[in-house]
């Protein structure tokens, strides 16, 4: 034992570690004190004479274990959960971030019963007087300020929109559905798109105000297999620049204040996460983006 603290303490003056004396109770610190060629160039092994590398890894390892402080709860990452960050595996995914950004801007879900554009959405029966009436488009917009606003800007129309469809109750009753019919227009069409905010809700009609730029890759992560593709987890961030001057205005911060909420913070950067798949010829691509091919 006097021999392997003598061999600890010449390791640890060479990184400058300060040995504790004998009578003390601290714990000897040479977390330094062996450098594979794993991390530093200085200890070559070869790695063609397997016996040779064994018997020259065996009083490593006594050193380490004699030298060392107990071990943290911090584990070393696997080969499925490893993360190299600003690398050569990071830089591979800034082309796919960036196709990535680009076809998924800063944008807000328009309605949560309007899936897509064009699309229906159902409203009440008429009033029935002396003579049939449809549902009135004025009450329709001031029940859904958002879609209001939108019709404002001249980016979507309304018109009403009727037809007969069989009863719930499967009596076999045909009964009148009356909807408010929502089409684009040619001024809304670059703001457009139909986006998955959230899987348990679906596809929504959503209109984009704001570009997002790549400032930095993170990390990224190989995630397990499946149906025999590689997948990649990699953590980014970003930030929002070129937002509408519409986005701003107030009268749109009273339809959709949550959106204007969410712009208020978008002079920060954020972190954000994406999956994304190998694709056939070995390329990567975002799983949003996959799904679509």
């Amino acid at each position: 034992m006097a021999k392997m603290r003598s061999l600890c303490a010449r390791r640890c003056l060479r990184s400058n570690v300060k040995m504790p004396s004998a009578k003390g109770n601290s714990k000897v610190q040479c977390e330094a004190v062996v450098r594979l060629k794993f991390y530093e160039p200085e200890f070559i092994m070869d790695m063609k004479q397997p016996m040779k590398l064994f018997t020259l890894m065996l009083p490593i390892v006594f050193l380490l274990a004699a030298c060392s402080d107990p071990p943290s709860d911090k584990t070393a990452p696997t080969k499925a959960g490893a993360i190299q960050a600003q690398g050569v595996d990071a830089d591979r995914f800034v082309g796919p971030l960036n196709a990535h950004l680009e076809a998924f801007p800063q944008c807000f879900a328009v309605h949560d019963r309007l899936p897509k554009i064009p699309g229906e959405i159902q409203v009440p029966p008429p009033m029935k007087g002396d003579e049939y009436s449809a549902p009135s488009l004025s009450l329709f917009a001031e029940q859904n300020p958002g879609l209001a606003e939108l019709e404002k800007q001249g980016f979507i129309s309304f018109t009403n929109t009727e037809r007969e469809e069989k009863s719930v109750f499967g009596d076999g009753k045909m009964i009148m559905r009356y909807f408010v019919r929502v089409e684009l227009t040619d001024k809304g069409q670059p703001f457009y798109r139909a986006i998955t905010f959230n899987s348990a809700e679906g596809l929504r009609a959503a209109f984009c105000y704001g570009k997002k730029m790549l400032d930095s890759i993170d990390a990224v992560r190989d995630e397990a297999e499946t149906d025999g593709k590689k997948l990649a987890s990699v953590t980014y961030t970003y930030h929002v620049q070129d937002i509408a001057p519409w986005a701003r205005t107030p009268e749109f911060a009273a339809a959709y204040p949550n959106v204007a909420e969410e712009i208020k913070s978008l002079d920060s950067v954020k972190t954000a996460q994406a999956l994304f798949i190998a694709d056939e010829k070995n390329e990567w691509v975002s799983a949003n983006l996959y799904q679509k091919q």
